[in-house]
């Protein structure tokens, strides 16, 4: 009797084993088929690119050169400093001076950039471009929301000297504002080389976008190529609802600025 109890036992002890792995299977299949559908599980079609890998910390213009594209000297105030430089830059004359960038208010009588960034006075910056034994070349006014600007000096059109690449925030607000290049020729009186022209911002809310910008050495004036890099959070990606695999064929990836010699202007 005792072992006909104690096999009922084992028997209802195995059942009850396998009634517990049934159910914890059954309970897992959702968790599992929502594993498969997790969006952050999907990969990104290979021509995107990770949000870190296209950070503004990142080399922003190239030169062609025979070793490849290089990336050019520059003044680089990310970290919003009153004063940067200087680094070298090349004249018209064929010396070699420097190029400086410092907060400074925009005075009365003085030839500033328009005031329609919506920047606060603290944004003012100048741009100084000395020569041999400190003389003056060209100063040159523009605003620097939150402080933050990237110059660089590169040779574009006539001359041997160098023309500068300006990138800033274009304004403030919230959320930050896009990041934006102006390009202009120095001299007594500087001149705009182009309209300001967008080097990033968002396809959507959760991909957003940079160009890097490389300078051909064909012959002059160079011509400016603007190459795309695209990032996206795959989890942010699917919850969207689009399908990254469309988005290649959508974007152009690449841009090409020629100058216009009836305009003054480069132009896409």
């Amino acid at each position: 009797m005792n072992q006909a109890r104690l096999f009922l036992k084992g028997m209802v002890a195995r059942y009850a084993i396998i009634l517990l792995m049934i159910l914890s299977v059954i309970v897992s299949i959702p968790a599992f088929l929502q594993t498969q559908d997790d969006p952050c599980k999907h990969r990104l079609p290979q021509a995107f690119k990770t949000i870190k890998q296209i950070s503004s910390e990142a080399p922003w213009v190239f030169e062609e050169s025979s070793r490849g594209w290089q990336a050019m000297n520059e003044l680089n105030n990310s970290r919003g400093e009153f004063k940067v430089g200087p680094i070298s830059i090349r004249l018209d004359d064929g010396s070699r001076g420097t190029v400086s960038a410092e907060q400074a208010p925009c005075k009365r009588g003085q030839t500033c950039s328009p005031f329609d960034c919506g920047c606060f006075e603290v944004d003012s910056y100048w741009i100084h471009v000395r020569g041999t034994e400190g003389k003056k070349v060209a100063d040159l006014h523009f605003w620097a929301a939150y402080d933050y600007f990237r110059v660089v000096p590169v040779d574009l059109v006539d001359g041997p000297g160098d023309e500068l690449l300006i990138f800033t925030i274009n304004g403030r607000g919230s959320p930050r504002g896009d990041d934006v290049m102006q390009v202009w020729k120095l001299g007594g009186k500087s001149v705009p080389l182009a309209d300001l022209i967008p080097v990033s911002g968002k396809f959507s809310y959760c991909v957003p976008w940079r160009d890097r910008v490389y300078v051909s050495n064909s012959v002059k004036p160079h011509k400016l190529i603007l190459k795309r890099d695209v990032a996206a959070d795959p989890c942010c990606v699917y919850k969207a609802g689009y399908d990254p695999e469309l988005w290649p064929a959508k974007i152009k990836w690449e841009k090409i600025f020629s100058f216009s010699p009836k305009t003054s202007k480069y132009k896409e």
